[in-house]
């Protein structure tokens, strides 16, 4: 938690729980979410409680980036209400996708992860697909943040899924996780 606190690190969210009963439709507007699947109700509240968290636990967010999936745009949004998510359709899903495409969003994700953060931590948004192509890691869980210290070899920092953080909320932890 201490260097959470400090700043300086990457935080890849896997977007929150979504309604597994909604599909996305092909080809894909971005704009209609109600062609995509969207957050459940879990899925929004977990938002929200997650945003409460790193505010009450004093983590700053410096930077915020988004896919344009309605559900990590919302997810983004519900978690931090102050601040404005850079949406940037090379986060978007690239399972499925041409390889020149995936090479283009794997490209832009592995530059975000490499990146030194100028202040707080830098706050991704976005898939499962995205970030296993670009450091093997695979966020199963929906709702997963998965911290990294930025390098062009990204090092596996530390998990923290919804209910993580709000225990830690709960009993304001100081220390280390």
């Amino acid at each position: 938690m201490s260097a959470l606190r400090e700043g300086g690190l990457v935080i890849y969210w896997r977007h929150a729980h979504t309604d597994r009963s909604q599909r996305d439709r092909r080809p894909l507007n971005y704009d209609d979410c109600s062609a995509q699947r969207n957050l459940s109700a879990q899925g929004r509240e977990d938002a929200r409680l997650v945003g409460e968290a790193i505010r009450e636990l004093g983590v700053p967010v410096g930077e915020l980036y988004s896919s344009p999936y309605c559900r990590c745009i919302d997810t983004a949004d519900l978690a931090f209400t102050d601040i404005t998510a850079i949406v940037d359709p090379r986060l978007s899903y690239i399972l499925g996708e041409k390889p020149a495409k995936r090479d283009t969003n794997t490209e832009f994700l592995n530059q975000l992860l490499a990146q030194p953060v100028p202040s707080g931590n830098r706050v991704i948004v976005s898939h499962t697909a995205n970030l296993k192509e670009s450091t093997g890691f695979w966020p199963g869980q929906e709702g997963l943040m998965v911290v990294f210290e930025p390098s062009a070899a990204p090092e596996l920092f530390g998990e923290l899924s919804p209910a993580d953080w709000a225990r830690l909320a709960a009993a304001g932890i100081e220390g280390d996780l």
